[in-house]
């Protein structure tokens, strides 16, 4: 799970548009293995309309450690506001065996679509103050009681699987 920044854009009367984020982000798998880092968006996609917002957003993924974040997803986005508004992406890597849903908050103005690609980075916090400060500038942001991450995921599935059914 991750609380995030993001930008988002889609060029009036062209298909072209895009999104970059940068997340707090925390995975703790069932051996109770606890990462917690940096990652970093950057993605283009075609898609239909004419938008350019700034947010916040919470991010849900299946991955149970940080670097499962890392490398090029697929993603599905869609977004509108009127000043202010909101932002969903569901994103999958190329084996659809890591999958995630991003819902976010925005201020800015336009309506639009779209799927791409996009690449994460990750810098994880190994350091045990590092570590520890970011754990608990995330748990002061919500935690894992923020959302119904079963519910989030559940969904972002559905969709990964609708898309891929639809190429």
């Amino acid at each position: 799970m991750g609380f995030c920044g993001d930008v988002t854009g889609q060029l009036p009367g062209l298909p072209i548009g895009g999104i970059a984020n940068a997340c707090l982000t925390r995975t703790i798998d069932k051996s109770g293995e606890d990462d917690i880092g940096l990652t970093g968006t950057i993605g283009g996609n075609v898609g239909l309309g004419a938008d350019f917002a700034v947010g916040g957003a919470i991010q849900v993924s299946n991955a149970t450690n940080l670097h499962q974040l890392q490398g090029v997803f697929s993603y599905v986005t869609v977004g509108g506001q009127i000043f202010g508004g909101g932002t969903a992406v569901v994103f999958w890597n190329a084996s659809r065996s890591i999958w995630g849903i991003e819902i976010g908050i925005a201020a800015g103005i336009g309506v639009e679509g779209g799927g791409g690609f996009s690449y994460t980075s990750v810098r994880q916090f190994n350091g045990i103050i590092s570590a520890n400060i970011a754990r608990g500038i995330w748990d002061l942001l919500g935690g894992p009681g923020a959302v119904s991450i079963d519910q989030l995921l559940g969904r972002a599935h559905s969709l990964v699987r609708a898309e891929s059914e639809s190429c």
